[in-house]
C-alpha cells in the first residue's frame, strides 16, 4: 500500500490508509462486509454509527440467532456434575478484544464486535463475531454472525482500518459440553473470568428467527433438569461486569 493520503479501495472494501498490506481470504472480506453494511445502515432497520465504506449488495442470508440463557450458579459442583453425565467436558480459553467507535456506538445500539482466541490443548482458533442488538430482552438473545479468521493480528488492524478501537479485553475460562436435547444441539460452558467472582452456565443454541420462542423453551426445560432456577439467571454482560471491576 502506497503512502498517499486518500483511502485505497480493493474494489469491495475501503481499507484505512497508512496499514501494511493485509491479505483476506475473500470469504473473510465478504463476511466482513456484511458485518460492515449492518453496522453502517445499509441493512435494512439498522441506523450508521460511522462514516462507511461503499455500496455492495449481498445475496439474503437466512438469520441465526443465538439462543442462549445466562446463569450465576448457587452449586456450581452440581450442575457439572449433571453436564458431565450428558457430555465429557473439554477445557478452553478464551482471549477476547471488544471493539468499538470512539463515541462507543455500537455499545449503545446493543451490538458487539468481538476478535476472539480459543485456545482448546494445542489448537489454536481466531474468531470473528458480530452481535446485533437483542432480540429477547428476557434472556438477550442476539442474531450473531461470526467467521473463523486465519490471523489475529492483521484481522485487528483491518478492524482498526474500518473505523473501530478495542473498547475492552477479557479473559474467560471454560468447560465446554457439547449435547443433543429435544433434538437440538447445545453448547453448556461453566465459565469463570478472573475479575468476576462466582461461577456461570451459558447454555446456548442457535435457531431461526420464527424457532427462537421454541429453542428458548427447550432450553428452559434443560435448565431445570440442571437444576438451575430462575432466580440464578443473568442477562449482564461480562463485558459490563470487567468494565465495573477495573
Amino acid at each position: 500500500m502506497g503512502g498517499g493520503h486518500e483511502p485505497v479501495d480493493d474494489g469491495r472494501m475501503v481499507v484505512a490508509p497508512g496499514l501494511p498490506e493485509i491479505a483476506v481470504a475473500d470469504g473473510q472480506r465478504s463476511e466482513l462486509q456484511a458485518i460492515d453494511d449492518r453496522l453502517c445502515g445499509r441493512a435494512e432497520g439498522h441506523a450508521a454509527s460511522f462514516p462507511c465504506t461503499k455500496e455492495t449488495s449481498h445475496p439474503e442470508r437466512e438469520l441465526v440467532i443465538e439462543a442462549e440463557f445466562k446463569a450465576k450458579l448457587t452449586d456450581p459442583g452440581a450442575v457439572r456434575a449433571r453436564l458431565e453425565q450428558r457430555a465429557r467436558p473439554e477445557q478452553a480459553t478464551y482471549r477476547d478484544t471488544y471493539f468499538d467507535t470512539a463515541n462507543h456506538a455500537l455499545a449503545q445500539a446493543d451490538r458487539e464486535l468481538r476478535l476472539r482466541t480459543v485456545i482448546t490443548g494445542n489448537e489454536t482458533r481466531e474468531l470473528l463475531t458480530f452481535k446485533d442488538a437483542a432480540v429477547d430482552a428476557a434472556t438477550g438473545s442476539k442474531p450473531e454472525f461470526e467467521v473463523m479468521v486465519g490471523e489475529r493480528e492483521p484481522m485487528a488492524r483491518i478492524i482498526a482500518g474500518l473505523g473501530y478501537e478495542p473498547a475492552i479485553e477479557l479473559t474467560k475460562r471454560c468447560e465446554n459440553f457439547r449435547f443433543v436435547a429435544a433434538g437440538r444441539e447445545l453448547l453448556a460452558s461453566l465459565v469463570t473470568v478472573p475479575e468476576i467472582d462466582g461461577v456461570f452456565l451459558e447454555l446456548e443454541t442457535h435457531a431461526a428467527e420464527q424457532d427462537l420462542r421454541a429453542a428458548l423453551d427447550d432450553l428452559r426445560t434443560v435448565l431445570s433438569e440442571l437444576g438451575v432456577s430462575e432466580d440464578q439467571l443473568t442477562t449482564e454482560l461480562y463485558t459490563d461486569a470487567v468494565a465495573r471491576h477495573r
